[in-house]
């Protein structure tokens, strides 16, 4: 991937994880599942703004669990916390038939809160 290319991918993926947080804290009060839903695509969005940084690519396809390998190997431990509590919550959010809580919400909303501001702030440090 050439520079150009890597610092546009580095750049989508944090808009994505910003507005997917965004949409994730207007639906928090009173759709817990939208917004845990919302909350997980914001952490994939910014694990995946984090791995093009430090190691260039990121797992596609579905495979975010092997993001939580590759976060861990860049030095990027909480990130995989965060990621890794926000994942599990997707299929509770996304294919159960039991609903979210408000607790899962405001989990999932503040653990993607953090590891996009930790991408947001590692893209600011290198440039992006």
């Amino acid at each position: 991937m050439t520079e150009e290319a890597l610092a546009s991918s580095v750049r989508n993926k944090l808009a994505k994880a910003k507005e997917f947080l965004l949409v994730a804290g207007v639906a928090h009060d009173q759709a817990f599942d939208a917004a845990t839903s919302l909350a997980v695509s914001a952490a994939v969005n910014a694990s995946d703004a984090i791995l093009l940084i430090e190691v260039g690519t990121y797992p596609t396809g579905g495979q975010h669990m092997h993001a939580l390998t590759l976060l861990r190997e860049a030095g990027y431990g909480r990130a995989a916390r965060h990621l890794g509590a926000c994942l599990g919550l997707k299929n509770k959010a996304q294919y159960a038939v039991s609903a979210c809580t408000r607790g899962n919400a405001d989990a999932a909303v503040s653990h993607a809160t953090r590891i996009v501001d930790a991408a947001a702030r590692l893209a600011d440090e290198r440039g992006f």
